[in-house]
């Protein structure tokens, strides 16, 4: 049985689907990350939460930094890692072998990026800045950003 599609084992390696190796997979996220996070940043404007609110402006004061901070980040881990840890990273990179992309997943991590652009446009377009407002934006952009983790490295490979 080929759990592939749901992101289970596979429990068969000799069939006709090979599953992505770690290096595929983190490049795969990177790119899906990286041009989701290029197209939100192109269409927000955190100029416009400057007085809003308490947490409002701390977004606006740190939102950009924060996100630059976290890529570079998982970046220089990513380059260290491979640098001192090898028997580890092919270790990690046989586990997912075994594992396929969970599609429900990636299901639930667009739901979530529906779910924080909608927050957005009522956030940063409609200027409705209430705590509670901005703390299910920041929650809801944690989510998608764990759902696509989960969906493209397997979870039991995270822990």
């Amino acid at each position: 049985m080929n759990w592939a599609v749901s992101g289970g084992p596979i429990p068969n390696q000799h069939s006709a689907y090979r599953s992505p190796t770690l290096t595929a997979r983190l490049a795969m996220l990177g790119v899906l990350i990286a041009s989701e996070i290029l197209s939100i940043s192109v269409w927000l404007d955190a100029e416009v939460l400057r007085g809003q609110g308490a947490l409002a402006n701390a977004v606006h004061q740190w939102g950009a930094w924060s996100v630059r901070l976290g890529v570079a980040i998982i970046l220089g881990s990513l380059i260290f890692a491979e640098a001192r840890a090898k028997n580890s990273l092919q270790r990690i990179s046989d586990e997912c072998g075994s594992y396929g992309i969970g599609w429900r997943l990636v299901a639930a991590h667009v739901g979530a990026l529906i779910m924080f652009v909608a927050l957005s446009e009522i956030l940063f377009h409609h200027r409705a800045s209430s705590n509670a407002l901005v703390v299910a934006w920041g929650i809801t952009g944690l989510a998608w950003l764990i759902f696509a983790a989960c969906a493209i490295v397997p979870a039991q490979v995270w822990i």
